[in-house]
């Protein structure tokens, strides 16, 4: 676990479809450099992000939003990505319940969908046969695809973000579905 959960998302702002960065923050204590560190590795092996996203929990806001706002942290951000056309970094928290302050509920649905789909896609969760072969469920029915959970649980980061995505189905929760 080194305190960073990153992933890819398509995201709606003002009516377009952007390719954002989620950089979800899974340590109490923040650090720019490791974040540059941890963006750095993630881009050079995909494609680059028109929008970063960082989101941690209420408690981080202070601690975030210092490092997001830091002269030394954004003059990193054109390096790793583009000089022309930088994507800007937004910083948002997340409450108890689980919903992203000031944004919508259907963003926040959205997100944590893509996030969750993207973990088990690239994690390898998501198994789907070749069509000569199915997979028998505990209830003795068949189907093509399976989650294994197990392929992608392996990282306490991933974990951390899981958690954030189920907080809104706990039922002692505010806002709670």
């Amino acid at each position: 676990m080194n305190g960073y959960y990153l992933t890819t998302l398509r995201i709606s702002i003002e009516d377009t479809q952007e390719r954002a960065l989620l950089v979800y923050i899974a340590t109490t204590k923040p650090n720019a450099s490791e974040i540059i560190d941890r963006v750095r590795q993630y881009c050079r092996k995909r494609a680059l992000p028109e929008r970063i996203i960082t989101i941690a929990p209420q408690t981080e806001a202070d601690a975030l939003n210092s490092i997001v706002h830091d002269a030394a942290f954004i003059s990193e951000i054109p390096a790793i990505t583009r000089y022309q056309d930088t994507p800007p970094v937004t910083a948002l928290y997340f409450d108890v319940s689980g919903s992203i302050i000031g944004r919508s509920a259907a963003f926040c649905k959205d997100l944590r969908r893509q996030g969750l789909t993207t973990l088990f896609k690239d994690g390898k969760g998501l198994l789907s046969t070749a069509g000569n072969f199915h997979y028998t469920l505990q209830n003795d029915k068949h189907c093509e695809q399976f989650i294994r959970t197990s392929n992608v649980l392996t990282d306490g980061d991933a974990i951390l973000f899981t958690a954030f995505c189920c907080l809104s189905y706990m039922p002692d929760c505010p806002g709670s579905a």
